[in-house]
């Protein structure tokens, strides 16, 4: 697979011109829920009652994935690519004089990406239990997704234990 130039010089540049507002998700993906924090995208737009912001849903232009616009600017605080398709959407900020901090920064993003898709599995698993306990419905969809997390949760603890051996510093 081919690693596509990133567009975007930077975060910022990215989500301000690089995600399209759009106000039917379901137009764009037949998923029915954010992918970072599995709620169901919102028709009409929502305001936050905390921060007061509409929570609006956005496409991105270039692989066409849809998420919550809140949720896609805390996920690219600590990542640079696309949750769904890891395409590359901006250069990762990294200090290339330091070696050593780029090597760490690497292990703890994987760190951190794993942590992230454990942490959707249980909501997802504890939003099947909960549903099934409520209304005894149907849950093939839920179960093709958790499916879905777990597995790439399994290759994302497989990408961080060879980022761990190959940055073993003896």
């Amino acid at each position: 697979m081919a690693t596509q130039q990133p567009k975007f010089p930077t975060r910022e540049t990215f989500l301000t011109n690089g995600c399209e507002s759009i106000t039917d998700a379901s137009q764009h993906t037949t998923e029915p829920n954010c992918p970072i924090c599995l709620d169901p995208y919102a028709k009409p737009p929502v305001t936050d009652t905390q921060s007061g912001d509409q929570a609006t849903t956005v496409l991105i232009a270039s692989c066409k994935h849809v998420f919550h616009h809140a949720c896609l600017r805390v996920w690219l605080e600590d990542q640079n690519t696309c949750l769904v398709c890891r395409s590359s959407l901006f250069p990762r900020e990294t200090d290339s004089g330091n070696t050593l901090n780029s090597i760490f920064a690497t292990v703890a993003d994987a760190i951190n990406a794993v942590d992230a898709v454990r942490a959707r599995a249980l909501r997802l698993g504890e939003r099947i239990q909960a549903s099934q306990v409520e209304n005894n419905e149907d849950f093939s969809d839920a179960e093709q997704q958790l499916a879905r997390i777990l597995e790439d949760l399994q290759e994302l603890e497989e990408r961080q234990r060879r980022l761990l051996e190959l940055y073993r510093v003896d």
